[in-house]
């Protein structure tokens, strides 16, 4: 792998994200939602396909967005595209910005990795490729920027930036579920969490052993994250469960159980301030709750009702690949969350 000139931190709370397998064909542009109890959004526009990823800024003032097509800065208070910062790429599927606010980091399907400068929307520095999984799918980024951990459903791989790999753990479909649906390192950066077909998984960074098994979900667990302060965890399953849930830690306890969504959950954040969570669905929401009551605060609706979902006893609900929320990130300040959709749009939404 071709060694980066300089190290990078990441910044603390970002979002990880769920990459489904794309299965539908790229629709139009969705309007609003009608709703009349629908907060305010502003709508990002400019991407033709899946937003993957997506992450605002240290100061809350821009928004980076990573697709299928492309990879776009914009301004957080008006929605204005500030950059295109690559397009006909292969599918940028992790985006972040480093601590000062000034670069971004990305990371295309084909495992190329840039560094970006925020102002002049020009690339710094460029790592072409690195060696493992053909098809990785999933991506993060320690916190002190010297390491990232990659799968590709069936391994899991930790990377020195400088080094190479450092270790690679097979998934054992005995104990561990034969796949790796999503992964976030700690913001501490002594662990790492991992959803699994039939659990999430708690691990050391370095991958030496399993310090926790979160078990209680129905089906694949294929949204994960950390608290700030690396005392929790919170996952979101899919298919025939459909609930978040959150955990100790340390412990592995189930702490709450959040019931409310209408089809799989592909994405969870917690707020800066680690009191509340946002999960991003298929079912074409985004829910705020509250981590300490795991009530309901909060419905983002990011598309219209198509009718009734077979997979949850035919509730009538927004479903379909234009509405599914595949990405979620609060805001430095925790006064709005940013979501990225299969459709080819992100929307920013102000909160109570």
């Amino acid at each position: 792998m071709t060694e980066l000139t300089k190290q990078f931190t990441i910044v603390p709370g970002v979002t990880v994200v769920n990459f489904l397998p794309l299965c539908f064909c790229c629709l139009t542009l969705l309007l609003l939602s009608g709703c009349s109890d629908n907060p305010p959004s502003i709508k990002l526009k400019g991407h033709n396909g899946a937003v993957w990823s997506v992450a605002f800024s240290p100061d809350g003032k821009k928004v980076v967005t990573g697709s299928w097509d492309a990879l776009r800065i914009f301004d957080a208070m008006t929605g204005k595209e500030l950059h295109t910062l690559k397009e006909d790429i292969d599918d940028v599927r992790y985006v972040t910005f480093l601590q000062d606010g000034m670069e971004i980091l990305s990371v295309g399907r084909d495992k190329t990795l840039e560094i970006w400068d925020t102002e002049t929307g020009r690339p710094i520095t460029t790592t072409q490729g690195f060696e493992g999984p053909e098809n990785f799918s999933y991506f993060d980024l320690s916190p002190d920027g010297k390491r990232f951990v990659v799968s590709d459903h069936k391994t899991l791989r930790v990377w020195d930036w400088m080094g190479g790999e450092v270790k690679k753990v097979e998934m054992d479909p005995d104990r561990r579920g034969t796949n790796c649906f999503a992964l976030a390192y700690s913001p501490d950066g002594t662990k790492i969490v991992f959803g699994t077909s039939s659990a999430a998984h708690i691990w050391d960074a370095d991958l030496e052993g399993e310090l926790q098994t979160l078990e209680g979900h129905r089906h694949a667990v294929q949204a994960v994250a950390f608290s700030p302060d690396s005392k929790m965890v919170a996952t979101g399953s899919s298919y025939i469960d459909f609930t978040v849930r959150i955990w100790d830690a340390e412990s592995g306890k189930e702490l709450q159980k959040l019931e409310g969504h209408q089809d799989s959950v592909c994405s969870v954040a917690f707020s800066p301030d680690g009191k509340r969570i946002v999960s991003g669905s298929s079912d074409g929401t985004a829910r705020i709750w509250d981590v300490e009551s795991g009530k309901e605060l909060q419905v983002l609706n990011n598309g219209k009702t198509l009718g009734p979902n077979p997979r949850n006893g035919g509730a009538t609900l927004s479903w379909g690949a234009i509405n599914w929320v595949t990405s979620v990130a609060f805001s430095p300040d925790g006064k709005r969350v940013v979501t990225g959709s299969r459709s080819d749009t992100a929307r920013i939404w102000a909160l109570e």
